[in-house]
């Protein structure tokens, strides 16, 4: 069975799927749920409609968020520009699945790809390295 829905313009549910799915792969593997940052969620809104646009191709918005990350968070950061037809279809890197303790920040928009018949989702993640410990 396959199915097509539209893409809205709100992808806040989105990303609490995205979240969750990362916290119950985590678990499989005994791993504590992430923290989510939020102090980036502006920039990932930002991110995201620059994708949604057409202003900026997913590896661009990437590039952009990582800059401005590092400067917000004041900390190194790693991130990824994940793509899928289907949320439940993403592929996780092991660094977001097997760092010990994790936060992130996730953003989720979408677009159509030139190649592509369809509309895709793109999810936006950011890593920040760990914080010393005392």
């Amino acid at each position: 069975m396959s199915s097509y829905s539209f893409f809205g313009g709100n992808h806040a549910a989105d990303e609490a799927k995205v979240f969750d799915l990362i916290a119950r792969h985590r678990a499989d593997l005994g791993l504590s749920a992430p923290k989510r940052i939020d102090a980036l969620d502006p920039h990932m809104q930002s991110a995201g409609g620059m994708v949604r646009s057409g202003a900026a191709s997913p590896t661009n918005a990437l590039n952009d968020l990582l800059q401005v990350s590092v400067r917000v968070l004041q900390r190194s950061v790693n991130g990824f520009a994940l793509e899928a037809s289907q949320l439940e279809d993403i592929q996780l890197p092991e660094e977001i699945l097997r760092r010990r303790s994790l936060e992130v920040a996730i953003g989720v928009t979408h677009y159509q790809p030139k190649w592509a018949p369809w509309g895709r989702y793109v999810i936006l993640v950011i890593v920040p390295a760990p914080l010393p410990t005392a």
